[in-house]
């Protein structure tokens, strides 16, 4: 009976509830299928080119990659999306039209500082903006543009050609380019040839502009085909070599290259040029020096002279790999490859490698030059020289035609590095080939959109080159050219960084590592190349001792700091800006005011007031870690430029250097400080800095902090105190008491804006960046 009766209750109990034939989670038909789903990921991120790097980041590392995430997050949602609009910018859109929101947000400020290693691929000619060699040119005595005909038109400017050089002969009433009668060929002078140009100077370089660098609304066209954009880009060669033949613009050229490149975090660099008999003018001349090594000898002077500099401290150094133009016929080829082997033999430091460049898809094949290509190994054997090949092949939208089986030549011929290798991911046989004799495929995002083979940067083959273990890195190719109007890798680490969900911080980190794995930092026979990139830090040579420098500047750039707004990179907003009385401070500080920013962290809204024509020598900052101040300066770089003043110092200690600014200040700035005490010691910062504003007069403090719907005690990290949120309520109540402790009455106005979601998730969803104005109010 009692068994009859615990049956019929297990009935009913069944009965009550529905039958649902989908398993749940925790049935074993799905816990199998996710064990084995974590098993397959598990395995695919194993063979990823970048697992090595990743197992062996630190725990520095491992934060800063998950805060960068975060950031990336943030701005995928709220930078680049607007929520119910129509105007949204794609995260991921060609680059010329990605490219003017780039430099605004976070992200590019993070990559633009983060130490990149090497560039691999570059050529000479394209590599420094075009804006600082024309400018040049107006202050260089002697410096002429000639023109292909007459520039008196709009049509004839856009059919014609120029050519810049240097002439001493003095036009006493020379013939304006744009006049009619203007004979093609002659050269003006720069200046003369600006002054008669519709537009004037802007108007000049603007149009110079266009012979140099492809235009955005050419690289877009996307529907015109690779050959069309190519014969566009070819074009600009032309105009670009005559840029680069009189001395003192070359040693312009040399100066600004590789102190931009510094800038950039790029510590090495491996240039394609040479192929052809570029002469150099010295200064003051104006027919070419006959001997061929004057170029190469200014090009070694320069690179020596900057490395011995101060800033050179930062770069290990340039070397060329000679490249030829592979449209050339068997002769001219031949007569170039002696060439390069002379040079090579009288620089030996300085030249490289070798490689044959231009369109691959009009030039010839590497099939085709393999008897040039095998007798120039020979040549190099016999004089034992050591010039290996860094072969251009894949850089085609075609799959088996001759262009694409450059890349199966490449490989037999023993190339250490494979330039562009866009069409790779169609061979896994090469892709095998590859990996097993550890040849890297320098890719050049940006060029490869610009030049029509992706027709944004999320169509890239990267992320398919890194899953299947093909050693990357990133290169610009031709930055001048084709739209980055940046010396430097920043904006091709960002078109990666921001396209692939699976690169992060860490994954460009794999990348600049690479690029130093890979570096031909010196001549090597191929049993020592490949032994050095294998053990890599691990070694004992230069590339060793170049890698674990690298890894130094790593870690130093991950360094994350426990305060949650510097983790998450609140100091690249330049809030001072969204205050509600931003042209007032703005104004009265212009007029003579004293401004005080209290824990000015890197002083960010110094410069965006000095950026807005505030006085700098109006402006205070301090913050109690002076380390913050020195990285402001390095963030910036104008420590040389930025009189406003500067210095640490401790709010709550009666006897620090604030004391100086007593009494002389009209406005005070706080920016995410109020939110880092308890309340009593809020209360004592506040009485703090009404004893450094001037006794009379409208002054105020402004800035923002941490708000929540409701007052509350938090915690900033694990290790910290208790610090206290306020509400809009309680931060006026606070002013109250500082009002009634100091004889004063003060005005609160009060602003909300959305907090970034990385403290959201430490502080509920409550949380809010409160904006504040208090302004204190005339004695009664």
């Amino acid at each position: 009976m009692r068994l009859f009766s615990l049956l019929a209750g297990l009935a009913l109990t069944a009965a009550e509830k529905p039958w649902d034939p989908i398993p749940s989670f925790d049935s074993v038909a799905i816990t199998k299928h996710f064990l084995a789903r974590e098993a397959m990921m598990n395995l695919e991120k194993s063979q990823r080119q970048d697992h090595e790097f990743r197992t062996r980041l630190s725990p520095t590392a491992l934060k800063a990659d998950a805060i960068v995430r975060q950031i990336r997050s943030n701005e995928l949602q709220h930078f680049w999306r607007h929520t119910n609009s129509s105007n949204d910018t794609l995260a991921g859109s060609m680059f010329p039209l990605a490219r003017p929101f780039i430099t605004k947000t976070k992200l590019w400020t993070i990559v633009r500082r983060m130490p990149k290693g090497a560039l691999l691929h570059s050529h000479l000619s394209a590599m420094l903006p075009y804006g600082v060699l024309l400018e040049a040119m107006f202050h260089t005595p002697g410096m002429a543009v000639s023109a292909s005909q007459s520039l008196s038109s709009e049509e004839a400017r856009r059919n014609a050609s120029i050519a810049f050089s240097h002439v001493n002969t003095t036009f006493a009433s020379g013939t304006p380019i744009t006049a009619d009668e203007y004979v093609a060929g002659t050269p003006v002078f720069v200046r003369a040839a600006a002054s008669s140009f519709p537009g004037g100077k802007e108007g000049f370089i603007k149009y110079a502009m266009s012979k140099l660098v492809i235009s955005p609304e050419q690289a877009t066209r996307h529907d015109l085909g690779v050959d069309e954009i190519w014969r566009r880009f070819e074009s600009l060669f032309g105009t670009a070599g005559t840029l680069l033949t009189y001395e003192p613009i070359v040693r312009t050229f040399y100066r600004q290259l590789f102190s931009r490149l510094v800038d950039d975090g790029v510590s090495w660099v491996e240039i394609r040029a040479g192929g052809s008999e570029g002469k150099l003018v010295h200064a003051g001349e104006q027919d070419a020096d006959p001997d061929l090594d004057a170029w190469w000898e200014l090009m070694q002077d320069e690179i020596e002279m900057f490395r011995a500099s101060e800033k050179g401290a930062r770069f290990w150094g340039a070397r060329v790999i000679w490249s030829d133009h592979r449209g050339k016929d068997r002769a001219s080829l031949i007569k170039s490859m002696k060439i390069a082997l002379e040079r090579k033999q009288k620089f030996p430091l300085l030249f490289s490698g070798y490689d044959v460049v231009s369109q691959e898809d009009l030039g010839r094949s590497l099939s085709d030059m393999t008897p040039e290509l095998i007798w120039f190994q020979q040549q190099a054997t016999s004089l034992n020289l050591s010039i290996p090949f860094f072969f251009h092949a894949g850089e085609t939208l075609g799959s088996g035609n001759s262009t694409d089986s450059n890349l199966l030549d490449a490989l037999l011929l023993g190339t250490r590095r494979i330039g562009h290798g866009f069409s790779l991911y169609k061979h896994p046989t090469l892709i095998q080939r590859a990996v097993a004799e550890a040849v890297m495929v320098e890719v050049c995002p940006v060029s490869n959109e610009v030049l029509r083979l992706a027709t944004d940067i999320l169509h890239h083959p990267l992320p398919a080159l890194v899953a299947h273990g093909v050693p990357t890195s990133i290169s610009n190719d031709d930055p001048a050219m084709l739209g980055q109007d940046a010396a430097g890798l920043s904006y091709d680490f960002y078109q990666v960084i921001q396209a692939f969900d699976n690169v992060g911080l860490a994954g460009l980190g794999a990348l600049a590592h690479n690029s130093l794995r890979w570096s031909h930092l010196e001549d090597q026979p191929d049993a020592d190349w490949k032994r050095d990139i294998d053990l890599a830090e691990r070694g004992s040579g230069i590339k060793a001792q170049r890698l674990r420098e690298w890894n130094s500047q790593w870690e130093k750039y991950c360094h994350w700091h426990p305060y949650p707004c510097i983790a998450l990179c609140a100091f690249l907003d330049f809030t001072v800006s969204k205050t509600a009385c931003y042209e007032e401070i703005k104004q009265r500080v212009i007029a003579g005011g004293k401004l005080l920013d209290l824990g000015c962290c890197f002083g960010q809204d110094i410069r965006r007031l000095v950026a807005d024509g505030v006085p700098a020598s109006n402006l205070y900052g301090c913050d109690l870690n002076p380390h913050f101040i020195q990285l402001g300066f390095q963030l910036f770089r104008d420590q040389d430029s930025l009189t406003s003043t500067f210095f640490q110092a401790d709010i709550l200690d009666p006897t620090s250097p604030l004391n100086q600014l007593e009494g002389k200040l009209d406005i005070i700035n706080t920016r995410n400080l109020f939110h880092l005490f308890p309340l009593n010691q809020q209360l004592d910062i506040a009485k703090r800095a009404v004893s450094l504003f001037a006794p009379t007069g409208d002054v105020l403090l402004v800035g923002h902090h941490s708000g929540n719907e409701v007052s509350k005690q938090v915690q900033l990290h694990a290790s910290s105190s208790l610090v206290f949120m306020h509400s809009d309520e309680s931060w006026r109540q606070l002013w109250d008491q500082v009002g009634e402790a100091t004889g004063t009455a003060w005005e609160v106005s009060i602003s909300h804006e959305p907090m970034l979601p990385g403290m959201v998730s430490l502080y509920g969803p409550s949380v809010f960046t409160m904006f504040f104005v208090v302004r204190r109010l005339a004695s009664p």
